[in-house]
Formats: structure tokens, sequence, C-alpha cells
């Protein structure tokens, strides 16, 4: 069956968006120990260490972004599967997030609702039967 336009450009952002996340991860793994320098003896030693924690989270990120692009890209069910949950929490996190930036600033409720309305797309679109099809394996005879 052939991958379905949506799966394949999901996949490509996913990839993008790895690469993006490679970005803070190795700036916060290769630049702690300089920000560490230039805090101080009192609190370097602490920020390098969280420096180098956040870079490792980050790097988690891409990893796990990368696989689940790699298994949208194979068409694998655990991606589809993982998408839907990892939207649907962004979904409730955002839906959370609104009451909180509602009375900040209201271009970042816009930016909000825009991500709301993405997440809620793209767990619509991998629960379309024909997107479903494509992820079920044909049985081995």
């Amino acid at each position: 069956m052939q991958k379905p336009p949506g799966v394949v450009i999901l996949a490509i952002l996913s990839w993008i968006f790895a690469a993006f996340l490679l970005i803070p991860a190795l700036a916060l793994l290769l630049g702690s120990s300089f920000i560490a320098a230039m805090i101080g003896h009192q609190f370097g030693p602490i920020a390098a260490f969280a420096g180098v924690i956040g870079g490792a989270i980050f790097l988690l990120m891409a990893l796990v972004t990368a696989i689940i692009a790699w298994g949208l890209w194979t068409l694998q069910e655990w991606a589809r599967i993982l998408t839907i949950i990892f939207n649907g929490i962004f979904l409730a996190l955002g839906i959370l997030g609104m009451f909180a930036l509602a009375f900040i600033h209201p271009v970042g409720v816009i930016f909000r609702l825009v991500r709301l309305a993405v997440n809620g797309v793209i767990i619509w679109y991998m629960l379309q039967p024909e997107v479903v099809a494509a992820f079920k394996r044909p049985a081995v005879a």
C-alpha cells in the first residue's frame, strides 16, 4: 500500500523537528562549562550540571522524535499510536496552558489556539480509516 501523503509530511516534519532539537542539546552540552565559568565558583558547578541535564533531555527528545519519524516513514503501527498519544498530551497541556496564558497576552492565545488546532488535526488525521489501513500489516499466510 502506498504511504498516505499526510504521513509522509508528518515524518519529514518530525525529522526536521528532531534536527532542530539537536541545536539546544548540543549548545547546552557543549556550552555548560563555559556558562559555569562565567557564573563563578559558588553556583558554577550547579549551572554546569543543569546544562548537562538540560542537554541530555533535549538529546533524548530529538532521539525519540527521530525514531517516531522513522516509524511513520516505514508505516509502523506503534509510531501511529505514539503520534496520537503525544499529540493528545500536547493538546491537553495546551488547553491547560490556555488558562495561564489567557490573562497574559492575546497574541500568545492566538498562537496557542493555532497549535491546539494543529494537534487536533493530526489526531483526527491519524484516526482516519485510510490512514489506519495503511499502517495495518498484511496477515502472514
